[in-house]
């Protein structure tokens, strides 16, 4: 298959009236002879869905359409979320070529492309994104607490994906049992050997923040690194070395 199916040429990030608005989540406006285009983005909760591109006529006053046009993105965003439960449409128009099964089965594994609360803001791609093998991560918040996961199965291909998905399985069983960060690491951990009998194995960082107080609790299992950008600062953050 060299071409996606129901897909048109993709739009340039860093080069378009549509990838400012994407890439600022601000509306921008391009004014023509014909007409003026207002880009706005539409964003659910953080997790930037793509761009609506609203074409008025010249001479439009802008400044009291703005707050309805906003309106309209916010429920579309929603819309979006709702119809992407069954059909392929939206998923299709996010791909410039086709996905491996193996990165298939990890995208389908991801909790969101970002996600914005008032105490936090996420962040995640997957790279190379066409082709991955056993990486993925994961997230999940509550009112009190923030639960980061990045896993890494080895290996290659569809057996790294069925590794991961084993193991991000159990956590998330073992989390939404109300188990504590060691106990989910536990869970995971017997799964995967219950399966592979220690001939395969998954790197593992945990990390629950506690949204009052910022403070972290951390299970390290294998070789994920953690980086920590401050003040225009990068420093690792290291840990006491585990088996995965």
């Amino acid at each position: 298959v060299e071409r996606v199916p129901q897909t048109t040429p993709p739009v340039l990030v860093h080069d378009s009236p549509q990838g400012r608005a994407f890439g600022a989540q601000e509306p921008y406006v391009t004014r023509g002879a014909d007409a003026v285009s207002v880009h706005l983005p539409v964003t659910v909760r953080g997790d930037r869905m793509g761009v609506l591109t609203a074409a008025l006529p010249p001479g439009s006053d802008l400044v009291p359409l703005l707050p309805e046009l906003r309106q309209v993105c916010e429920a579309l965003g929603h819309e979006i979320l709702v119809a992407e439960r069954d059909t392929d449409l939206y998923d299709l128009a996010r791909r410039a070529t086709r996905l491996t099964l193996a990165a298939e089965m990890q995208w389908q594994l991801l909790p969101g492309r970002s996600c914005v609360r008032p105490e936090f803001a996420l962040g995640a791609h997957l790279e190379p994104a066409y082709a991955i093998f056993g990486d993925n991560y994961d997230w999940s918040a509550s009112a009190d607490h923030l639960t980061l996961t990045v896993t890494n199965g080895m290996g290659e291909g569809i057996e790294a994906a069925l590794l991961t998905n084993l193991a991000l399985n159990a956590l998330r069983n073992a989390r939404r049992a109300g188990l504590g960060l060691a106990d989910q690491a536990a869970l995971a951990d017997q799964a995967v050997y219950a399966q592979y009998r220690g001939e395969a194995f998954v790197s593992v960082l945990l990390l629950r923040f506690d949204l009052a107080t910022g403070e972290v609790e951390a299970v390290d299992a294998g070789s994920p690194r953690l980086w920590r950008l401050r003040d225009r600062s990068v420093e690792p953050v290291s840990f006491e070395a585990q088996l995965p």
